[in-house]
């Protein structure tokens, strides 16, 4: 995972060929903003060392180092942007979480309990890099857009947080709920925290903004379908080839 500042990462294994890939979660319209395209500087990945210290480093230098770029949906309306790059994993104490546990949209029913990491800015623990921890419930499931939305709290800087299915003994099931036994969705990751949903009031000529408590997340099919992308695959072809050139 990596921490502070202006983002919130969620980090995810994807294996290519014998090197072991960092996915890197933003706003796809934030990246987009020419202000913030003319700050190389802005964006930053923190993560732990097995050392005991905290690895920093900009995105930007991560971009010449490995020759990445960043990833966005052929449909602009989805606004998930990523980056890939490869760890040392001798070096590097990333927690990843494996394609594997990916959970899909259609699987999804309204009142699943969820649970989400994210770093909240201005909150630091035990000197490392770790993220709080906050559940919801999906309230409301927009199939037509593979967007949902759940009730619970989200901040700036949460943004591309992971959202995971709580375990539980009930599951919902064709329409049905069951009581009882493994609901295979529990622990999978099915979407990535998008933004927060604001209310206002007017007040005496000024429009106070209040956070309502409901959340927005896109699908992680999403992701898939980035990786699924022609020029995904190519650039995720390239790291690798780069990379082995090095040994």
């Amino acid at each position: 995972m990596g921490v502070k500042i202006k983002m919130n990462l969620c980090f995810f294994e994807k294996s290519v060929g014998e090197l072991i890939l960092i996915l890197e979660f933003f706003s796809a319209r934030w990246i987009n903003l020419q202000g913030f395209l003319n700050s190389p500087y802005l964006f930053w990945v923190s993560f732990n060392r097995k050392n005991g210290t905290i690895g920093k480093t900009s995105i930007k230098e991560i971009e010449n180092q490995f020759g990445v770029r960043w990833l966005f949906h052929e449909n602009e309306e989805v606004d998930i942007a990523l980056i890939p790059f490869p760890i040392n994993p001798e070096t590097d104490d990333v927690m990843l979480i494996s394609n594997e546990l990916f959970g899909s949209f259609e699987k999804l029913s309204e009142l699943y309990e969820v649970f989400y990491l994210s770093f909240q800015p201005g909150i630091s623990r035990y000197g490392r890099v770790e993220p709080i921890i906050r559940t919801g419930v999906i309230s409301f499931l927009d199939n037509d857009n593979k967007i949902f939305y759940i009730d619970g709290f989200v901040f700036p800087g949460n943004s591309g947080g992971p959202v995971f299915v709580k375990p539980s003994p009930i599951r919902f099931d064709n329409n049905d709920i069951v009581i009882g036994g493994n609901d295979p969705l529990g622990w999978k990751m099915v979407g990535v925290i998008n933004s927060l949903i604001y209310s206002s009031l007017p007040v005496e000529g000024n429009l106070f903004y209040n956070n309502t408590g409901l959340s927005i997340v896109r699908s992680i099919d999403f992701v898939n379908e980035i990786l699924s992308q022609d020029s995904s695959k190519r650039l995720l072809e390239k790291i690798v080839e780069r990379e082995r050139t090095k040994e």
